[in-house]
């Protein structure tokens, strides 16, 4: 499911920060190491202890808030020159992406942190054409080319964003907080221009 692949997006840019100790809790992970734990025949000198489950210290909760289309533009020219010409045309499209991330602190059960990560994602469409006419006959040609939007990159993004966010708050705690509040106030400011308050 896309929540599922949410999490292992995120949990794996936490683990490759070399920071965080990410702990397995989705259900076929945890059945796979309890039936490991619980297979017949395995040397006791090398098995695991059983019970000895870490507990988690923040359970970090991210989902995605909105990715929809927010603004097209299109545009283009082209030259004629003796009976032939051509022309080039290009097609841009952003889509909106927005994730809300929380984190937990399990001893307290209070929202230790939370944030919202914004960014634009740009689909194009360039089009070259060219056509003309020699003596009655008439010759064209034409070429597309499409970029689209890319999803899964532009999620990933924003999961080493929400990675290195929770690296500043959780582990590094030095001047990298004062940028995460500068891009917050600019967030906020960049959403509240976006609808005429009265």
């Amino acid at each position: 499911s896309y929540e599922d692949k949410l999490a292992t997006l995120l949990s794996t840019e936490l683990s490759n920060s070399g920071h965080f100790t990410v702990l397995a809790r989705e259900d076929d992970a945890l059945k796979a190491i309890q039936e490991e734990m619980n297979m017949a025949g395995i040397n006791k000198n090398t098995a695991a202890k059983k019970n000895n489950i870490n507990q988690a210290r923040y359970i970090i909760v991210a989902s995605l808030s909105d990715f929809n289309e927010q603004a097209s533009s299109s545009g283009g020219g082209g030259v004629s020159f003796m009976g032939f010409g051509g022309g080039q045309k290009k097609k841009t499209v952003e889509y909106y992406v927005s994730f809300d991330v929380k984190v937990i602190d399990t001893s307290t059960t209070t929202i230790a942190y939370s944030r919202t990560i914004e960014g634009v994602a740009k689909s194009e469409t360039k089009a070259n054409n060219a056509s003309g006419s020699f003596m009655g006959i008439g010759v064209s040609g034409g070429q597309e080319k499409e970029t689209k939007v890319p999803v899964n990159r532009a999620v990933r993004a924003a999961m080493v964003e929400v990675s290195e966010y929770l690296d500043c708050v959780l582990y590094t705690k030095d001047e990298c907080i004062d940028e995460y509040a500068a891009k917050d106030a600019a967030r906020k400011e960049s959403t509240k221009e976006s609808l005429d308050m009265f």
